[in-house]
């Protein structure tokens, strides 16, 4: 292809409609509650009132503000210093500070939760990004493969937010967490452009076409 059509294949991209990849997802807050430290007794409880693992009392929650340790909190161990996060019947709940938030970027909250204690119905609302969303499941389920994969998405609507876990169940049994990510999403989309070309842009991209076929019949001949 001559420079002349070089050229002018550039002009009729440049005038195109551009895209864009979006960039790879950031992680804004990670929580895999393995760093915590079980103090005190272990908590007996009937094998069949539990999913296989063990519970432990646990003296900090570090990052995070509960109502009661040792009480409505507990760790559960399901393997070599593999812990997850028991939040108990009777309305307990945790929370955590999230920062560093853009105002209008979109972001994903993912966790993992599974039933516990007894095989009854169980439920908690979680809340991000000051909206609610709320769970009603079974106890009692294996945390090894019966457990559910949540994915919240939304909006910043400011630069810090509060993350809130809240038991409600009506019955004894408990809500497990663990695995708790919120990471950067693709961007809110644009309006949708006008598909009506302005004028100007339309007798562009004419003349653009008009040279280019000119070229081409120049450089055959």
């Amino acid at each position: 292809m001559s420079g002349q059509m070089l050229r002018l294949a550039g002009i009729i991209t440049a005038i195109g409609i551009s895209t864009s990849v979006p960039a790879d997802a950031s992680t804004i807050f990670s929580e895999t509650f393995d760093n915590l430290t079980p103090g005190g007794s272990v908590v007996a409880l009937p094998f069949s009132q539990r999913a296989t693992g063990t519970y432990s009392l646990i003296d900090s929650l570090p990052g995070w503000s509960a109502i009661t340790l040792n009480d409505g909190i507990y760790a559960f161990e399901y393997g070599s210093a593999n812990y997850a996060l028991l939040v108990n019947e009777g309305g307990h709940s945790i929370s955590h500070d999230i920062t560093g938030l853009t105002i209008g970027q979109a972001y994903d909250l993912q966790f993992e939760y599974w039933g516990d204690n007894v095989a009854a119905a169980y439920s908690f609302n979680v809340t991000i990004n000051s909206a609610t969303s709320y769970f009603n499941a079974m106890g009692v389920s294996a945390p090894t493969g019966d457990y559910t994969t949540v994915d919240i998405p939304f909006v910043a609507a400011g630069t810090s937010t509060t993350l809130t876990f809240q038991e409600t169940s009506a019955t004894t049994a408990s809500p497990i967490f663990d695995n708790i990510l919120i990471t950067t999403s693709d961007p809110v989309p644009d309006p949708l452009p006008d598909p009506v070309p302005e004028p100007a842009t339309t007798l562009l991209v004419g003349c653009a076409i008009g040279l280019l076929a000119v070229a081409r019949r120049r450089v055959t001949r």
